[in-house]
């Protein structure tokens, strides 16, 4: 490939036209291209302070400071292996960092009990297997398992959880000081009124999970005979009805099509803007530039950049963390960015063309380096690179 062969540069956004203004119109959720507002002020619920987690000899995490801030939609972003679904595991207080602290509201995480800790954030993992044949509505009530005591006390002596019952003060209902489901409390799915776990009806509270999942048509159906994706949304549905603050979602739209991931998306950002806070990884860099309000990129588990969109995902940064050309262009119609592969016109595309060049443009000469990698890659790694061909 000619050196002269180099990433795209950061694509500068173009003003919207008309028809971007009624794209976004169409969808008032997303984060405004070029990126939302940035709020420090907004208080960090989640925060993790030079974060380090090994497995053998392997450094899983490696120095992570990181806030979630109410209100936000936070993307976390990378290649595989990266370290994303530890850095969810650490957030959700399931493991423990060899060195540094998780904290919620600046109490270890590991000074919250468990059962509080289930009322304060909600767990989306890659995989939701449930072996035995449940209902879809029974898959989403146990999502109100978290509930259970509390609504039960609440029923017996007139408070609701996070009123003026205990923990309503930010205490724990042990006055231990540990933060309780009515400090930071969202809005229930854009109610804007309802604090988490308030809601003593769990028949109400799973219906309108299942109807925000668009799985109520499949209620009555038995989990096993689902597709994936509807397996999938049923997961999600069970995340709604658990009613916390905080979402963290690991790449919850991988089964889904087109519309069902604008939907779950819709819905994350619905939650933030209703005071809570949703943590999503998410492989599609699209998705990340389109619902973002920041980008975290995680490279061998090291914090490679965070910001806003824009800031965060340009091509050249993009480039270097995957190994792989990509281009950021503006959106020929919203005018936000537009993540892509170098080579994302398969069979169709040339590799080594120039960055902008005309279809049937000549292709760049390749180079000498015999790599797996497609030709365009050696502008991306170190001028080492070619030691390290593969036979």
């Amino acid at each position: 490939m000619s050196p002269a062969a180099q990433p795209a540069q950061p694509a500068q956004p173009t003003q919207p036209t008309q028809s971007a203004q009624s794209a976004q119109s169409a969808h008032p959720d997303r984060a405004a291209q070029p990126g939302r507002e940035i709020r420090p002020d907004r208080p960090a619920l989640l925060t993790l302070s030079g974060v380090r987690v090994r497995a053998g000899d392997a450094v899983l995490l490696d120095d992570v400071d990181l806030d979630v801030r109410q209100g936000e939609v936070l993307v976390v972003v990378g290649p595989n292996g990266a370290g994303k679904s530890t850095l969810v595991s650490v957030l959700a207080g399931d493991r423990a960092p060899d060195a540094g602290q998780a904290a919620w509201t600046g109490t270890p995480l590991g000074a919250v009990r468990p059962a509080e800790l289930a009322r304060l954030r909600a767990v989306l993992l890659q995989e939701n297997q449930v072996s035995f044949p449940f209902r879809v509505v029974d898959v989403v009530r146990m999502g109100r398992a978290p509930w259970q005591g509390a609504t039960a006390r609440a029923r017996a002596t007139g408070d609701g959880p996070g009123g003026d019952g205990p923990g309503s003060d930010g205490t724990g209902s042990d006055g231990t000081g540990s933060h309780g489901p009515g400090s930071h409390s969202p809005g229930h799915h854009g109610s804007g009124s309802h604090s988490p776990g308030r809601d003593l009806d769990d028949d109400a509270v799973v219906a309108r999970a299942l109807e925000a999942a668009d799985v109520a048509g499949l209620a009555e159906r038995r989990y096993p005979t689902l597709s994936g994706g509807e397996k999938a949304r049923t997961s999600f549905a069970r995340l709604l009805a658990q009613d916390t603050t905080v979402l963290l979602l690991d790449e919850p739209t991988a089964a889904l099509d087109v519309r069902h991931t604008e939907h779950v998306l819709h819905h994350a950002r619905r939650h933030a803007t209703d005071g809570g806070a949703v943590v999503v990884v998410l492989h599609d860099l699209a998705l990340a530039a389109a619902w973002a309000d920041r980008v975290l990129v995680l490279d061998g588990g090291r914090v490679a950049a965070l910001g806003a969109p824009a800031e965060v995902l340009t091509a050249e940064l993009l480039s270097r963390v995957y190994e792989y050309p990509v281009d950021v262009l503006p959106h020929p119609v919203t005018g936000g960015l537009l993540v892509l592969p170098r080579y994302a016109g398969g069979l169709h595309a040339q590799p080594g063309a120039q960055p902008g060049a005309q279809p049937g443009a000549q292709p760049a000469p390749e180079s000498g380096n015999k790599s797996f990698a497609p030709p365009a890659l050696a502008a991306v790694r170190p001028a080492q690179t070619p030691t390290e061909d593969h036979a």
